[in-house]
């Protein structure tokens, strides 16, 4: 939004840029906007083991040395919170989708966000917080989303004060970027983490059995043909390279994006099909489904389909959703589609 006294959009930070902005808008259309976000950053998704009510304002540490961190198992911060709340602490852990869990098995074990701790703060050398997907050490504040909260009102309650000062006409309402925009619960706000470079970063084969939670698409599964006749001409249209025939593909089956979805799915920059286009044979589409029944309406689904990448993909295929993503190190690349009420989601990325 441009700087005028309609509104403009701004980040606050050092390494709480990303983390905190103050949104601002006139007055006269601030105040119930601000009423509804502050209820949805002090509320967020209820946690089974919730931190304590805050009363005051505590900002983030971001200087959390190893000598004064408490060595703790995640799996008790998780369970106990109100323990460690505004103390430096010392974690090992598995960290993915913003989160950092006590092990890589428990992320399959443990889907809910309520068991996981969300993560801010700073990056290790050469790579993203938020990206990660690995084991990691990590020192930091034991914080929490409630908290996170409180701090982004007072920030955006102390721009208001200094705007009314200079005789401005806008004012600031705040939003949280991370998991804490979603839910509430602990945060470990990261000041040194060194990352196990040699980590393995999903789990396969045997471990199906114990972890899995997708099943391969059987003829007897329940909208079978649908599924394969939804996913499969995809992979096709991008091999061939034909966007105007995968854009009109995805919008016989219902896609609200197919025009975007067509132009990425046969961009050759950071595509993760990229080894697909242009070749001469047809890929061989392996079909996954949930174990467990999808809600809803009686025709939702989901499901997964994927090609190798590799000669062979036997006992390397992904066990879960979350392994059903397209990274460069996989041997395999997916797409997701998802029918809901009628309205299909295909996800290429």
């Amino acid at each position: 939004m441009a700087d005028s006294p309609e509104g403009r959009m701004f980040g606050l930070f050092h390494t709480l840029a990303g983390t905190i902005r103050s949104v601002q808008i006139s007055v006269g259309r601030s105040h119930q906007i601000r009423a509804i976000l502050a209820g949805l950053i002090l509320t967020g998704c209820a946690s089974s083991n919730p931190a304590p009510e805050v009363t005051k304002v505590v900002p983030p540490r971001e200087d959390c040395t190893v000598s004064e961190a408490v060595p703790t198992a995640l799996e008790d911060f998780i369970s106990h919170p109100n323990r460690f709340i505004d103390k430096c602490i010392r974690v090992r852990g598995f960290v993915a989708f913003r989160d950092v869990v006590p092990s890589l098995q428990w992320l399959y074990e443990h889907p809910k966000p309520d068991q996981r701790v969300a993560i801010y703060g700073k990056s290790p050398p050469g790579s993203e917080l938020w990206a990660m997907r690995s084991y990691a050490d990590l020192v930091g504040f034991a914080y929490s989303c409630e908290q996170l909260g409180t701090f982004a009102v007072a920030q955006a309650e102390q721009e208001n004060e200094e705007a009314k000062k200079k005789g401005s006409n806008v004012e600031s309402i705040p939003f949280i970027a991370g998991n804490c925009h979603y839910r509430d619960g602990p945060v470990l706000w990261v000041s040194l983490i060194t990352v196990d470079e040699n980590s393995p970063n999903r789990l396969f084969g045997p471990a199906a059995a114990k972890y899995g939670s997708l099943t391969p698409l059987l003829p007897s599964t329940p909208r079978a043909t649908e599924i394969a006749n939804a996913i499969g001409p995809i992979f096709e249209f991008m091999r061939k390279q034909d966007k105007a025939g995968l854009e009109a593909h995805l919008e016989k089956i219902g896609d609200g994006g197919a025009q975007s979805h067509a132009n990425d799915a046969v961009d050759t920059n950071q595509n993760p099909f990229s080894f697909l286009l242009g070749t001469p044979k047809a890929p061989d589409v392996h079909y996954f489904v949930p174990k467990e029944p999808i809600r809803g309406a009686a025709g939702n689904y989901v499901s997964i389909g994927c090609v190798c990448k590799i000669e062979d993909c036997d006992g390397k295929w992904p066990i879960a959703e979350l392994d059903a993503r397209n990274e460069q190190q996989w041997p395999y690349s997916c797409i997701r589609a998802a029918k809901e009420d009628n309205n299909m989601f295909v996800h290429l990325y």
